[in-house]
Order: C-alpha cells, then structure tokens, then sequence
C-alpha cells in the first residue's frame, strides 16, 4: 500500500531594498529560532522583475518554520516571519 505524502510549494516575493539596505541573504530555519535543528540558505530568483525564494514543505509538517531575510551588511536589518499554512 502506498502512501500519499503532500507538499505545500512556498513562493515568497522579497523587497530589493528595506530602508535603503539591499537585500543580501534569504533563509529557512526549522525548528527554535535560538536552537535550530535545521537552517539553510535558499536559493534566490528572478521572475517577472520580482526578486523571490521557494521552497517544499510536507503538509502535515508539525515542525516550525521561519524565514530570516538580511539586508545590507555587517549591522544591517534581519527579518524574520514564521510559516504559516494554511
């Protein structure tokens, strides 16, 4: 018997800029933010003129999920948004 696993596919559009700063870096962390068990870096694209990250996750996921965006460099901004499927 086989078993249907589903997946949600995450398409996130990023601002260029934040006050001035450009955008730097696009990640995922899995788990705690101060105690991952997982952080990647994601590969970023270009569509449409929009610049953008995606990613799978399994839709009975039960793990949290965040994403952390840096803009500019050394103190610059960090941002970070958890996951939320719906």
């Amino acid at each position: 018997m086989s078993h249907l696993v589903y997946e949600f596919g995450v398409v996130v559009s990023v601002p260029k800029y934040i006050e001035e700063q450009p955008f730097n870096l696009a990640g995922i962390i899995i788990g705690d933010e101060d105690n991952p068990s997982f952080f990647s870096s994601l590969k970023v694209f270009e569509d449409e003129g929009e610049t953008k990250v995606w990613f799978l996750v399994k839709a009975d996921s039960t793990e949290k999920h965040q994403l952390i965006f840096s803009y500019g460099d050394g103190c610059g901004i960090s941002i970070t948004v958890p996951v939320v499927l719906n």
